[in-house]
């Protein structure tokens, strides 16, 4: 008995992994060349996921002119993300950014060298477009409570370049995200292999803003928040009547 139960749960994850390799991605309209670039991309990281049996993009959050977010979810055509997302910037006729943010580093590797494999198939190979992805979910597992963030070079280049972070409990949930932006070189002018950023220690900046308060700031990979500290006035002081 106990074996016919074990047959049949590996024969019904045999299925999902099935279907999420297969699954077929429903595209809007096109507006713009931009978004048929993306595309072309995506397709091209969908074939590279099914060739390294992972589960392939199968669901799309946002679709702007200038913004597509999308995802791999349990289901096809999901509305919210669910662990694993993928944000792209686009400008006229080409990718400029992409984030991929995961919650599982068990998956982030495979996840993010595909990304980056599937910029340019010819030239970079599997084992170089896992390499990094590697280090960085090693680093990751030999410390999972330190957190650690490049600082993003947006400017595109003849390179492609990568950029990491780490946000253990970003949210205050429990949850651990690691995170991959590629900056897409310029059509035309890519160079076979990858430009990586050496990565800096993650730390508070500190300082004044123009007012003279002394500030905290943070980057989380989104934007930077200035948390000011006022110092209080004394007992007697005129603030205090």
């Amino acid at each position: 008995m106990n074996l016919i139960k074990k047959l049949a749960a590996l024969a019904l994850a045999l299925i999902l992994a099935c279907s999420c390799s297969l699954a077929e991605l429903t595209w809007p309209e096109e507006v713009n060349p931009a978004q048929a670039a993306l595309r072309a991309y995506v397709e091209t990281l969908n074939d590279t996921l099914t060739v390294w049996n992972q589960p392939t993009i199968n669901s799309i959050f946002e679709y702007y002119p200038a913004f597509v977010s999308m995802g791999v979810t349990a289901f096809d055509d999901a509305e919210v993300a669910e662990g694993v997302e993928l944000s792209f910037s686009l400008e006229v006729d080409r990718i400029w950014t992409l984030q991929l943010r995961m919650n599982d580093p068990e998956r982030f590797a495979n996840m993010a060298g595909a990304c980056i494999q599937a910029t340019s198939p010819k030239s970079i190979s599997t084992e170089d477009a896992r390499k990094d992805p590697v280090a960085y979910v090693d680093r990751v597992q030999a410390a999972p409570l330190s957190p650690f963030e490049d600082e993003i070079v947006l400017t595109p280049t003849s390179a492609l370049r990568t950029f990491y972070a780490y946000y253990p409990n970003q949210y205050h949930d429990g949850v651990n995200w690691l995170q991959l932006t590629i900056v897409f070189p310029l059509p035309g002018t890519q160079n076979p292999g990858v430009a990586v950023t050496p990565l800096p220690e993650f730390a508070p900046q500190e300082g004044e803003d123009e007012y003279g308060n002394e500030t905290n700031a943070y980057l989380d990979g989104y934007g930077q928040y200035d948390i000011f500290v006022t110092a209080s006035p004394e007992p007697d002081s005129a603030a205090m009547e």
